[in-house]
């Protein structure tokens, strides 16, 4: 459990917690019908490769895609390695070898170290770090503990003796194995535990510190402050970095194009600025890091109940007025973040797959090295002077009001008090932002950041100068400061179009970046505040024959709305179901593993107070057959071994009577044709083992583990 949530936690997906749940089942059954000559350890063996395989198969294949973080080789075989010493630790007739217990071990550590270098999707740092521990110390104790059949080696003495540290016949560790394992697991539960502790102390002392009499005054204020947030949030690899210093030059290399069917389109589409978005970012923190907001499903063409080749990003609208329709041309290599225009609300293909809010991506063939795709937009863009004060903010996730605790934050919500005072409207507080960054702030693609400080710090405060990046994060953090939801979204705009062939050509020097809010009846909206000249969104320059348009051929970009993409070509019901299922374990996965032990702890419960039938109340036990025993001269196996003897005949519905002795009962069963001769061996073994009161050898253990394989006990 805790692997499959480390996975989770690592991924963004639960594939591994399916997977368990899964195995766990298969195991179940198996314990019932697996073959008599297959000895049960190598059945548990076959049951981890099993699950690594499957594993390692769904996800190399793309069958179940991992877009966060790819867990690497080792994990899924120590993962493997685990379950399959699990299942060999819960089966009775098990003998877990030295390999086995050196490779439990093994791969306790091999799981901590393939974590060690992966940015995290869910949970905390805290979180992982205590699972981990939890991984390592189930290692040691499964490794250090399975140590085969105690009683057939060591005698009863041997088995009452060891009993006191752990209550199972095959799970029989030492006191000083316990009392080592606590000492390690207490210093590292407390080496996490005072790191989260130390980095809490410490931020909220710098805060205190920092603190001020305005500050104090604008978190009073209901309803138009941001949430202040004490880490930066979520993390994972898809998180981009605001340099601190930069000196850059974009080249003029061709990247995609769009084309339009329709000339009416093209022109209304150029007679604008193009905002084509690949990403957008939602958690900000104060050392310029930023990331997206996860979401991790597929979207699919028959989720609006028609299947016409048109996968809606939003809720299908009754009519197409007002939408911009055009294709968009590109290679294989930007189909892991698609170019959508802003506004975008359906693509003509089959599926996609959200990463996080508004970054798609697509599954592709391996053979599809250039597609084109139809996409509907409705593009909205905030312009200076046409709020007429009925602007008003939408609502948002709290996600997109979070700004990082710290002194950024505190200057931040300084200067919009003068630059965008309450006492204002909601479209005259935006202009003052975006005023502020225009005289206060310069586009430029070097800057040196004297200071060390922050991006945005040295932006905002010393510096003043920077690219389009850093005016977009700025933007974000101070709309965010007078309770706007907002976001920084990456991409490009501008471009060269050639009007002739109604197309419009990108480059890697049209990259942009720019913030997006969210408005009330308008959603996401353009809130661009790079200073018009070079560097800020322009429209598209006419230049039909720019190098750019030489390769754009629209016969060698496979028109995916007449192709079904790989999801749903050659496993779009696995695929679809398969997303269904995980999508519902991961809602469910605590719940589903909390059933299961209140099951298991039922059907523990009901078989103990069974064998407690045979015993007597007063003065150690009786056996059935009447004979008084101690727990130094009773054999463990034996009286096992008979209650499951029983428990099978009350099941077969001839339950032993007090009054009966066992052969009676054995007559009984054979006079109503319930069995024949099947039981007469055992019968004959347990009257030994029983009466005499025996201590169990070698062999006798043996005899009675051949009786449990014959039956299947």
């Amino acid at each position: 459990m805790a692997e499959a949530i480390l996975a989770r936690m690592a991924t963004g997906i639960a594939l591994h917690q399916a997977l368990l749940l899964l195995a766990v089942g298969i195991v179940l059954l198996g314990r019932r019908v697996v073959p008599r000559g297959l000895p049960r350890g190598v059945f548990a063996l076959l049951s981890g490769v099993a699950l690594a395989t499957v594993s390692l198969f769904l996800l190399e294949t793309g069958r179940v895609s991992v877009f966060l973080n790819e867990l690497p080789w080792s994990f899924q075989i120590a993962v493997g390695a685990h379950f399959a010493a699990w299942v060999s630790l819960l089966d009775r007739d098990s003998n877990g070898s030295s390999g086995m217990r050196i490779a439990t071990l093994l791969s306790g550590i091999v799981v901590i170290w393939s974590l060690g270098s992966m940015d995290l999707y869910g949970g905390s740092e805290f979180g992982m770090r205590c699972l981990q521990a939890l991984v390592l110390l189930g290692s040691i104790v499964v490794g250090a503990g399975m140590r085969g059949q105690i009683e057939g080696t060591h005698g009863t003495e041997a088995f009452v003796e060891e009993r006191s540290t752990f209550d199972s016949p095959r799970f029989a560790v030492p006191v000083r194995w316990g009392v080592g394992i606590l000492v390690v697991g207490g210093v590292i539960l407390l080496t996490a535990w005072s790191m989260e502790l130390g980095d809490r102390a410490a931020d909220q002392s710098y805060r205190w510190l920092r603190s001020s009499q305005e500050t104090s005054r604008l978190i009073d204020q209901a309803g138009q402050v941001p949430l202040i947030a004490t880490t930066g949030g979520t993390s994972d690899s898809t998180m981009h970095q605001l340099p601190k210093r930069a000196d850059l030059d974009l080249s003029d290399r061709f990247r995609f194009a769009i084309s339009f069917d329709d000339e009416s389109m093209f022109r209304q589409a150029t007679e604008e600025v193009i905002y084509l978005r690949t990403s957008a970012l939602a958690v900000l923190s104060e050392d310029g890091l930023m990331g997206p907001l996860r979401s991790g499903s597929w979207i699919y063409d028959s989720d609006d109940g028609e299947e016409n080749g048109e996968t809606w990003l939003t809720s299908p609208e009754p009519s197409f007025q007002g939408a911009i329709s055009y294709w968009t041309l590109i290679e294989r290599s930007d189909s892991t973040a698609l170019p959508l225009m802003v506004g975008a609300e359906s693509v003509g293909v089959s599926g996609i797959y959200a990463l996080a809010e508004d970054w798609y991506q697509l599954a592709l063939r391996e053979e599809q090295l250039r597609v084109r795709y139809e996409v509907r937009a409705r593009p909205r863009i905030w312009e200076k002077g046409t709020g007429n004060g009925f602007l008003r903010k939408g609502d948002a996730p709290i996600d997109y009001l979070q700004l990082p605790a710290g002194p950024l934050t505190d200057r931040i919500l300084e200067v919009v008090q003068s630059v965008a005072p309450r006492n204002r409207d909601l479209q005259e507080r935006l202009e003052g932002i975006h005023g502020y960054l225009q005289e206060n702030c310069r586009y430029s693609l070097r800057y040196d950041n004297p200071g060390n400080l922050s991006p945005v710090d040295n932006f905002l405060f010393d510096e003043r100068k920077g690219h389009c990046e850093l005016f977009a994060a700025s933007a974000a953090m101070l709309t965010r400061a007078i309770g706007v939801p907002s976001r920084v979204a990456l991409g490009f705009s501008g471009g060269q179009r050639d009007t002739g062939r109604q197309m419009v050509a990108f480059r890697q020097s049209d990259y942009h970046a720019w913030t997006e809010i969210y408005l009330e009846d308008q959603g996401w909206t353009v809130f661009d505040t790079t200073p018009d000249g070079w560097g800020a969104a322009s429209l598209a320059e006419e230049n039909p024959e720019a190098p750019a348009f030489s390769g754009v051929d629209l016969a060698r970009y496979e028109n995916l709305g007449s192709e079904r993409l790989l999801g749903q070509i050659e496993v779009s019901r696995f695929s679809r179901w398969s997303w269904v299922l995980i999508d519902w374990v991961s809602r469910w996965f605590i719940a589903i593993c909390g059933m299961g032990f209140l099951i298991w702890g039922v059907l523990a419960w009901r078989r103990r107070n069974r064998i407690r039938r045979i015993d007597s109340q007063e003065g150690g036990r009786t056996s059935v057959f009447g004979v008084r025993e101690t727990g130094e001269g009773r054999a463990r196996k034996p009286f096992l071994l008979l209650g499951r003897y029983l428990e099978h005949c009350e099941a077969m519905g001839f339950p032993k009577r007090p009054s009966q002795t066992l052969a009676e009962h054995l007559a009984w069963m054979k006079q109503e044709e319930a069995c024949g001769t099947e039981f007469d061996g055992l019968n004959r073994y347990l009257y030994g083992r029983l009466y005499g009161q025996e201590r169990g050898s070698g062999e006798e253990t043996e005899r009675e583990d051949e009786f449990r394989r014959k039956f299947r006990w």
